[in-house]
């Protein structure tokens, strides 16, 4: 068995960006961003999950915002969306739907949405946008173990 995984290959945020805010495409520990203001990008259990956890406590002063480009949450787990809508109610996080960022400019996300174009103070974005596998490692690895004159590896052999 084989498993590469694709965490080291996020897909990256395809808009402008000033260098202004700090942009990570993945959180380990959401504890220690204090004070801070947090826009999370995607709509899946990743992107919930690290708004979740930057925005449940108020003790850490953080004002988080999930931007999603659908209008619903349909690839994240039930438990998940519950948790982030009671989120919500309860003023913990905003979320924006049917959204998508354009710019980072001067510490502001500028995003446009259904209801027009909103610009989002931050000091620090994390695109939880899903990754590609690694394809050329996997191809690397094959012409290894086969040589370089066998055939191709096959279209989801990263997968295998």
């Amino acid at each position: 068995m084989l498993a590469l995984g694709n965490q080291g290959n996020p897909n990256l945020i395809g808009f402008p960006d000033d260098g202004s805010v700090i942009v990570e495409y993945g959180l380990d520990d959401p504890l220690e961003i204090l004070d801070e203001k947090v826009v999370v990008l995607g709509g899946g259990d990743a992107a919930i999950e690290n708004a979740m956890g930057l925005g449940q406590d108020p003790d850490q002063g953080n004002e988080v915002t999930i931007v999603q480009r659908r209008a619903e949450f349909a690839r994240a787990k039930k438990a998940n969306v519950d948790g982030l809508m009671a989120a919500a109610s309860n003023e913990l996080l905003c979320i924006m739907t049917e959204a998508a960022p354009q710019e980072i400019k001067g510490g502001i996300v500028r995003i446009e949405g259904r209801d027009g174009e909103l610009n989002v103070p931050a000091d620090r974005l994390i695109a939880r946008l899903g990754s590609a596998p690694p394809r050329k490692a996997s191809g690397v690895l094959w012409h290894r173990i086969y040589g370089p004159g066998e055939r191709s590896p096959p279209k989801n052999f990263s997968a295998i």
